[in-house]
């Protein structure tokens, strides 16, 4: 009986192993409702989740892109670690030599199925303290997510908003 208990209990510590399934990430913060009834979310679901990563991917300074960026690379799906990575260094690199602050003021968010982009629409500045440093830019990116788990696979700068 013993025997048997333990075969059983090593068999499903094996099939749980093998078989764990995807961790879904759910946003901290919310300004709609949203379900993850469905295997994939529904669309304000990924604009919460484009909500939340537009605050820490576009609002940086030198206190803050450390933590920025450890945040967003464990959110982030293994294949977008590159791009994301040599995006925040490139950031840190002027927020550190230049004394720049990136500032991001969200004025929509939507959700494109054709595209499966949750699309954040807004105004991008640099600031120097807290002067602006040139005109502020109406733009808009897209930010992709892996359906099963949340997790962030690319952000796509779509250009300037008119």
């Amino acid at each position: 009986m013993v025997i048997l208990s333990m075969t059983t209990n090593v068999a499903l510590s094996i099939g749980t192993i093998f078989n764990d399934p995807p961790v879904k990430h759910v946003p901290t913060r919310t300004c709609k409702e949203y379900s993850l009834a469905s295997k994939a979310g529904d669309s304000a679901y990924y604009e919460q989740l484009a909500y939340e990563d537009a605050l820490l991917f576009f609002n940086m300074t030198a206190d803050t892109v450390g933590l920025s960026a450890r945040v967003l690379l464990r959110r982030a799906a293994p294949t977008a670690h590159t791009k994301l990575k040599a995006w925040i260094n490139d950031q840190a690199k002027e927020i550190k030599t230049k004394g720049y602050k990136f500032v991001f003021f969200q004025s929509d968010i939507y959700f494109d199925a054709p595209t499966q982009l949750a699309i954040v629409r807004g105004v991008q500045e640099i600031r120097l303290g807290s002067r602006p440093v040139g005109d502020p830019k109406e733009v808009l990116y897209g930010f992709r997510y892996k359906p099963e788990t949340g997790q962030l696979l690319d952000i796509v700068d779509l250009g300037e908003s008119k």
